[in-house]
């Protein structure tokens, strides 16, 4: 008798379980907002001008003019112009590669960008490595952010 009112008490208990489960599911009220409808234009238009610099500042005295510096060699991007010999002039310290995926004369590194790995030559998939950009030495590469491969 007692066994068969313990058997009764869980059976409802999981009846119980199931029907409230079932009516959480089904509920009308979504906690997640309903997503925007569709746009013609694939991305949201950016904002033209930053959100400080659309602040009017308080007048402030003026200050006197000062000479614009003139821009440095590093604010400008680095130029590779081979000798003849094919050896790098200036401070350029990476190239491109040739339309062939190929490492110019002097650049022998070959480095992957969406990796950040660079591959030095003898290395086991340096042959078959199609570089974005070639490096002079490994701490070019290494001076890039770029790591070396593990084998």
């Amino acid at each position: 008798m007692i066994r068969r009112l313990f058997r009764l008490v869980v059976l409802a208990g999981v009846v119980a379980g199931i029907v409230a489960a079932v009516r959480a599911l089904t509920s009308r009220d979504d906690p997640l907002p309903a997503p925007a409808p569709p746009s013609s234009e694939p991305w949201p238009p950016l904002p033209t001008e930053p959100a400080a610099a659309t602040a009017t500042p308080e007048p402030t005295a003026t200050p006197e003019p000062t000479a614009t510096p003139e821009p440095t060699a590093a604010a400008t991007p680095a130029t590779v112009v081979p000798e003849p010999d094919g050896v790098p002039v200036g401070d350029a310290s990476f190239a491109d590669p040739t339309a062939e995926g190929a490492c110019p004369d002097g650049f022998p590194i070959k480095a992957k960008l969406s990796s950040k790995i660079f591959h030095a030559p003898g290395q086991l998939n340096y042959d078959r490595t199609t570089p974005d950009r070639c490096y002079v030495d490994a701490a070019a590469a290494e001076a890039d952010g770029l790591r070396a491969a593990k084998r």
